[in-house]
């Protein structure tokens, strides 16, 4: 894979990934504002199981159960509690940061870095796991959009997203939808820290940088679509990348910080407001077959 290429791609798939989660959540109504969260604790579970097993794989399903748990823990407050679901999101953000240092010390005796090298001994080779992994993000939007359009749940949760109540007259169960559309969020959310951690071969406190929140912005910025997440993660990263390479050659690198964040938002409006309605448009006067 060509360098350029790779990197876009690997910086992209844990965005892609947690954007595909938040956005079956919204789409069922309950957005998952634990997101950030997830991606921690999907990180940190993920380099734990490695070193216990030294298998990637193993890794990557602890990820995704760790997420899953996570979610599910929102899905009980708000969907099975009638509780605030952005208090819930908030509450694991929270007891991520706070819990994951304890956790480390009590298991490991660490409280920072937890890196796979110093605790197994060896280099775990986990580059492959990492290519695949990116590799599906991009094929996991494909299956995402056909599952939406063309199956009956992935209908039901299209029918939630545009009118829960109508949707709930039809007969569809939105709880039992809202449950699963959680418990699926989590579990890409938590195989998105996953990733970061297995390609770095280390848990860092943090790493997750804010991934989370973007994977957010990103699902409303994209018409909450997978296509949009897509060009959203990959626009983002692209800029990031852009920004990366002129603060190398600026004397004053900090003014390009934010330029990732300004250019997404930019272009995904321009977006929104003017190719995605004439798309819309046209397909519309386009006659049957």
């Amino acid at each position: 894979m060509d360098s350029t290429l790779g990197e876009l791609l690997y910086s992209a798939a844990p965005i892609i990934f947690a954007g595909l989660g938040a956005l079956v959540s919204q789409l069922a109504g309950v957005l998952n504002i634990g997101m950030e969260g997830i991606l921690l604790f999907g990180a940190f579970s993920s380099i734990s199981a490695v070193i216990l097993t030294t298998q990637p794989i193993i890794g990557i399903l602890a990820g995704a159960i760790a997420g899953t748990l996570a979610a599910l823990v929102i899905s009980w407050a708000h969907v099975n509690r009638g509780g605030n679901i952005f208090i819930a999101g908030l509450a694991i953000n929270l007891s991520a940061w706070g819990l994951i240092p304890v956790l480390s010390s009590m298991i490991f005796g660490v409280k920072g870095v937890l890196g796979l090298e110093q605790q197994i001994g060896f280099r775990v080779p986990t580059q492959p796991w990492v290519v695949l992994l990116a590799l599906l993000a991009i094929v996991l939007v494909v299956l995402l959009r056909q599952w939406l359009k063309h199956t009956r749940y992935g209908i039901k949760f299209r029918m939630i997203h545009e009118d829960a109540l109508g949707a709930r007259e039809m007969g569809i169960t939105v709880s039992r939808i809202q449950r699963a559309a959680l418990m699926l969020s989590g579990a890409l959310g938590g195989i998105a820290g996953s990733f970061i951690a297995l390609r770095l071969g280390a848990f860092v406190p943090n790493m997750s940088a804010g991934r989370g929140w973007i994977a957010l912005v990103v699902v409303f910025l994209g018409s909450s679509s997978p296509a949009g997440v897509l060009v959203g993660s990959l626009i983002f990263v692209l800029a990031e990348l852009i920004a990366g390479e002129i603060q190398s050659l600026s004397s004053l690198p900090g003014i390009f910080v934010g330029l990732p964040y300004l250019l997404t938002f930019v272009i995904l409006v321009i977006w929104n407001l003017s190719v995605a309605p004439a798309i819309k448009s046209y397909k519309q006067r386009k006659p049957a077959p």
